[in-house]
């Protein structure tokens, strides 16, 4: 079989290939603002591919019934300190899956998640990412970086 690499494949080659289509790759236009102890919905606003056209208002609408799979994650900058962070995908309003990290007093580094799971979806189903932090000295905002990814394709 063929070998793309990262920077040398495009969504027409793989859509070309015949495999996991409908496929996406999307990521915030900019690092977005998020709120302290709240789940803020991930706006995913710059598409790498989108090979169905089934991405739009930062969400993934199945064009038909199947399984897919999807990859997601992102960072939080300076997350934590004694408190928690985490991505959250939700199915049609739902959660379905999360990556989370709790970290001790003291701790201010930029956090990184990462999670994926394969999903029985229908016809019409929609996918969204949230990101949540918490913090327990503080209140206030933080950014969810440019670094925030959801990659998606249809498997079976």
């Amino acid at each position: 079989g063929q070998v793309w690499t990262a920077t040398s494949a495009t969504a027409a080659d793989f859509q070309a290939a015949g495999g996991n289509t409908p496929m996406i790759l999307v990521h915030p236009n900019s690092g977005q603002t998020i709120s302290s102890a709240t789940n803020t919905k991930v706006t995913l606003g710059t598409e790498i591919f989108d090979t169905g056209a089934d991405w739009g208002s930062s969400k993934f609408t199945a064009p038909s019934d199947g399984k897919y799979l999807f990859c997601y994650g992102g960072e939080v900058a300076q997350a934590l300190d004694g408190g928690y962070t985490a991505f959250y995908l939700y199915k049609n309003g739902s959660l379905v899956s999360h990556s989370n990290l709790g970290s001790s007093s003291g701790s201010t580094e930029n956090e990184q998640l990462r999670g994926s799971l394969i999903l029985d979806l229908s016809a019409d189903d929609y996918i969204e990412l949230y990101v949540y932090w918490s913090d327990s000295g503080a209140s206030g905002n933080k950014n969810a970086t440019a670094n925030c990814r959801l990659a998606g394709c249809k498997i079976g």
